[in-house]
């Protein structure tokens, strides 16, 4: 059984130096199964069986993606419409996800002053997000703390390399001894 449920959902990971390295920072932490969403459904089928299982099975759902057009990939959002469905996530009898943990891990092209009112997006990352912890907090997950990297198109090798470790240890501490995220990001 893993104790962890990773999805990631990149469109092009090959052109993401970020999610790319990220990815493989997520590889071998133990108890988990990480799942590329695009590589394993290229043409957009989703096996819901499987991932009920998967879900059934673990205890916490990290998200690995960019932030794209402020949601998610479209890959993601179809299997957020495939396999979170009414009486399985959520509704009555609905309670497969239930105290489970809910954790994301976004990139960002754009600097943390982007996003603000005064910024070109209008609203801080958090306004956007909102649909996320709803999902989560609707299907009774435990949402944690995202753990964002703005600017990921600029970032130095260092920085991204620096980033990428964090959230291998995020992970692997809510995996192995299920640390609960309570810091605010900078």
């Amino acid at each position: 059984m893993a104790r962890t449920l990773i999805l990631l959902a990149h469109p092009n990971l090959k052109r993401s130096r970020a999610n790319r390295l990220i990815k493989d920072q997520l590889l071998n932490i133990p108890e988990t199964v990480l799942v590329d969403l695009y590589e394993e459904h290229p043409y957009f089928y989703i096996p819901v069986a499987k991932y009920k299982a998967l879900l059934k099975d673990c205890d916490h759902v990290v998200v690995q993606c960019p932030l794209y057009w402020y949601s998610v990939p479209a890959l993601l959002k179809l299997w957020f419409d495939e396999v979170l469905e009414l009486d399985f996530a959520y509704g009555t009898g609905g309670d497969a996800l239930k105290g489970k943990s809910f954790f994301l891990s976004m990139t960002v092209g754009g600097d943390k002053e982007a996003y603000c009112s005064e910024g070109d997006n209008r609203l801080p990352l958090s306004e956007y997000l909102k649909p996320l912890k709803q999902t989560a907090l609707i299907c009774n997950m435990n949402w944690l703390e995202p753990c964002v990297l703005f600017g990921a198109g600029l970032c130095s090798d260092p920085e991204l390399l620096e980033h990428a470790q964090r959230v291998q240890t995020l992970v692997r501490d809510l995996t192995l001894n299920g640390y609960q995220r309570t810091e605010v990001q900078p």
